[in-house]
């Protein structure tokens, strides 16, 4: 290494800003910290037994493969996909018990199977785009892909999202769009009689 760096974390500063975040939206919110890319940078196993203590409810990863460290590592706690898995990861996904991010037709059916081969249920976020233009289900699309999902055997949906690309810019329109977008597509689901499950966005 020809630039070493030396960091050290304060897990008692991320415990003490999850329980500030906890104090501000109170208890029927869940709180569900993004610890990809190894904590970014802080270390997953440790930022992420640190959010646990201090009352975070879902631990959110970007692939099988960081939630594969966690469960490995001990942790128990709901897991959340946050990057569109391919379909040959199914059966990994259903075997740590990780909930999946969902916007392709094609990994549905995989969990569906890959759950039903195991004789349990795959839980599934479904991910809509409202403006970020990486991944998601189009929102004028969503409900009709959320009622073909919804009737896969060995699927349960478990949420439904969306993703801001610029909520910390001074300028709020383009969020506030999207919010009214999401909302939109949210109560479409719902009028076809479909429970969404957890209903949640952030950047």
């Amino acid at each position: 290494m020809f630039r070493p760096t030396f960091a050290e974390i304060d897990l008692s500063a991320i415990e003490h800003n999850v329980r500030a975040i906890r104090a501000r939206v109170g208890p029927r919110v869940r709180i569900m910290p993004a610890v990809k890319a190894n904590g970014y940078g802080h270390g997953a196993v440790e930022v992420s037994n640190a959010c646990l203590r201090s009352g975070a409810d879902v631990l959110c990863v970007a692939s099988v493969e960081e939630a594969a460290e966690l469960r490995e590592s001990g942790i128990n706690a709901p897991l959340l996909i946050l990057g569109c898995s391919f379909p040959d990861a199914a059966d990994a996904i259903v075997e740590y018990g990780a909930e999946c991010t969902v916007c392709d037709m094609r990994l549905a059916k995989a969990l569906s199977e890959a759950a039903l081969a195991r004789g349990t249920m795959a839980a599934i976020h479904l991910k809509v785009d409202t403006g970020m233009g990486r991944l998601g289900v189009d929102p004028d699309s969503a409900a009709d892909f959320a009622s073909a999902v919804s009737q896969l055997k060995g699927i349960r949906l478990a949420g439904l999202f969306t993703h801001f690309p610029s909520a910390d810019e001074a300028d709020k329109s383009f969020t506030l769009s999207q919010i009214s977008l999401f909302q939109k597509v949210v109560d479409s689901v719902r009028k076809r009689g479909i429970d969404v499950g957890l209903v949640h966005a952030s950047n």
